[in-house]
């Protein structure tokens, strides 16, 4: 790693986001200025399936990011890369979209899959990368 910079692992507040699925995953990992945020999805914190309404489900996994970014000091205006990963582009098209990028007021790199998840309920999973803002000052 860059001289300075280390690792430090994220973990969102209890309640505010779901817990991570297995013991070697995080929410989000910080290095230097730059969070890696973890795929999310439309699980609600407490609850162990998914949301099946397309619109609330991209709702809900955005909600999921916003938790996780604040928590590691940063938000959707910092993202710098996006990855939204989808299984039905039709169901996207028409029902996430408008809900995932309403939480981007900035462009993004961004990239979009279709293709099967890991799990049959998951409509949509997004991943992200973003900057702490005044790192330099605040390390």
């Amino acid at each position: 790693m860059a001289k300075g910079w280390s690792k430090t692992v994220i973990t969102a507040p209890e309640g505010r986001v779901p817990r991570t699925r297995g013991p070697t995953s995080a929410h989000a990992v910080r290095v230097g200025p730059l969070v890696f945020v973890t795929g999310q999805s439309g699980r609600r914190p407490g609850e162990e399936g998914y949301v099946t309404d397309a619109a609330e489900h991209a709702r809900q996994t955005m909600e999921n990011i916003k938790g996780i970014l604040e928590a590691a000091g940063s938000s959707f205006e910092h993202v710098i890369k996006r990855a939204v990963h989808v299984a039905n582009a039709k169901l996207y098209h028409e029902k996430m979209r408008s809900v995932v990028e309403d939480y981007f007021t900035t462009p993004v790199a961004s990239t979009t899959l279709c293709g099967g998840l890991m799990r049959d309920d998951m409509l949509l999973e997004v991943e992200v990368v973003a900057v702490v803002p005044g790192w330099e000052e605040g390390r």
